[in-house]
């Protein structure tokens, strides 16, 4: 939660592109799930930072909303959607999972933001002849002490 909570001031209160990287091995218990979930579905984790954290962080973001969101009240309801909302243009999520992973299945009904939420890249297996074309492409004109029948066999 503490690194969390850095991502949190980073990406929303010092307006930084942040990227997230959690993979399935890094998974020790299913309440970080439950962490990611709510990161990808509301942009809030319940609990991460106090009220007065949270008033302090969103006091020092006034000048900012007052820029961005001129026609809005800085009621303290609002500075914490803007803190949210730089959390949400800011941070990024990147999930390692292999679908493969009996558990998979089971994570993705438990916590559907895994899958609703984010843009999924599937990054399956290359064709045989795919991979050679493209190893092809990249050693064509590289040199290579070898024989040219040895640089063309797959």
């Amino acid at each position: 939660m503490d690194d969390i909570r850095i991502m949190y001031k980073n990406a929303g209160h010092k307006h930084q592109p942040t990227t997230f990287l959690f993979t399935e091995s890094e998974i020790k218990d299913e309440v970080f799930l439950e962490t990611i979930n709510s990161i990808l579905s509301t942009g809030e984790v319940p609990g991460l930072l106090s009220k007065d954290k949270m008033l302090a962080m969103t006091a020092n973001l006034r000048q900012d909303f007052l820029r961005d969101r001129s026609g809005m009240d800085k009621t303290p309801d609002n500075l914490k959607q803007y803190f949210t909302d730089c959390v949400r243009d800011n941070l990024h999520v990147m999930l390692c999972m292999s679908p493969l992973n009996p558990k998979f299945p089971v994570r993705t009904r438990k916590f559907p933001g895994l899958v609703s939420s984010p843009t999924v890249d599937w990054f399956l297996g290359w064709p045989e002849e795919a991979l050679i074309s493209v190893s092809k492409g990249f050693i064509q004109n590289f040199d290579i002490d070898c024989t040219p029948d040895t640089k063309k066999k797959p």
